[in-house]
């Protein structure tokens, strides 16, 4: 059986290849054990670090000591995942671990794309620049798809990120440095003028910690529409019935179809493009609702039919548009299996 990890700061969900799954408590790692006999390989994602495994490769102590050098950036998530992977390798010490990240596919981004308009090797030492997000989807998009050369791939999730790809490799994506740029999330501001932090602190007296707060965890649809939801509930049970929740949507929507027509301006045209992410069965009809919105560079609609296992497709003109069903879950299961048949995996060097 193969064990698929994903840690959170609270909580590691655990969920076999057998569909069952299991949550425990960080400090409660050691139920870990109870899987030993039954595992023959361990996965485990992790939302930032591909920077220090740039081929595929098996964790071992190397990389965790590597990895704690991003604990500057994410003084709280690092410790976690270090905790959790020294108590794999000393337990698990004939079991391969596969680390998957979501950032990793951006390593490949352009560098006018990466960094920004600031001097940021005077400031950072070069780390300063873009990160991405969701790049288990958008890779497995970039893969599954890979007879499209200009690929615009869209992750509805708790923060939608959209992310350009050409010959299989990024170009562009939404999400910068941290989750604050892009697109709104269900709590977290997307862009805005860095001016607006500094008006918040000095002309209205918030403190730097108030600002990072509401940004982060007040603004979004939670601060535009006071549901604290995951927004394809709020779809659901508010769109079109709130006036708050429709304002709402009108920016999350505009906010996309810019970045829409920034990836075709960026890949010079588009070729396919492919929904993912948690929300997308229970937001069809949104997704319609945005790509009526750019028909006019050769879209037609039409009912969802098959186009393969777990893919349906809405569009069968010039551009035709995809619904990517597979779960990141599935995807990493599905990837843990190529790379355990390929049987070429080395450790971190």
């Amino acid at each position: 059986m193969i064990l698929l990890l994903n840690p959170s700061i609270y909580k590691i969900e655990i969920t076999g290849s057998d569909d069952k799954s299991n949550s425990y408590e960080i400090e409660e790692i050691k139920k870990l054990s109870l899987y030993k006999d039954k595992t023959e390989a361990i996965s485990i994602r992790i939302l930032w670090g591909g920077e220090f495994l740039r081929n595929k490769g098996l964790i071992d102590n190397n990389f965790i000591e590597k990895y704690k050098g991003l604990i500057t950036f994410f003084p709280v998530y690092v410790p976690i995942i270090e905790k959790i992977l020294k108590y794999l390798l000393e337990n698990f010490q004939d079991i391969p671990i596969i680390p998957f990240f979501e950032d990793k596919f951006f390593l490949n981004l352009p560098v006018e794309e990466k960094y920004y308009g600031i001097n940021s090797f005077r400031i950072g030492g070069m780390k300063i620049r873009k990160r991405g997000f969701h790049g288990i989807f958008h890779e497995f998009v970039s893969e599954k798809f890979s007879s499209y050369k200009k690929i615009i791939s869209i992750v509805l999730d708790k923060k939608t990120t959209i992310c350009g790809i050409k010959n299989r490799k990024p170009q562009l994506i939404s999400i910068g440095f941290t989750p604050l740029e892009g697109i709104m999330g269900k709590t977290s501001s997307g862009d805005l003028d860095p001016g607006i932090v500094f008006y918040m602190m000095k002309e209205l007296g918030y403190s730097i910690f108030e600002v990072d707060n509401i940004l982060k965890k007040k603004s979004g649809f939670y601060g535009l529409t006071g549901y604290n939801r995951d927004i394809n509930e709020i779809y659901k049970n508010f769109y079109k019935k709130d006036e708050k929740v429709n304002f709402a949507f009108k920016i999350y929507t505009k906010q996309i179809i810019k970045y829409i027509g920034e990836a075709i301006s960026v890949l010079d045209g588009v070729d396919a493009i492919v929904f993912s992410g948690e929300y997308v069965k229970e937001m069809i009809s949104f997704i319609y609702e945005i790509i009526s919105e750019i028909s006019f560079i050769g879209i037609k609609l039409g009912k969802i039919s098959k186009f393969s296992d777990n893919i349906g497709i809405i569009s069968i003109e010039k551009i035709p548009v995809l619904l990517n069903f597979y779960t990141d879950k599935e995807i990493i299961f599905y990837q843990t299996e190529k790379v355990l048949k390929n049987k070429a995996l080395k450790n971190f060097v």
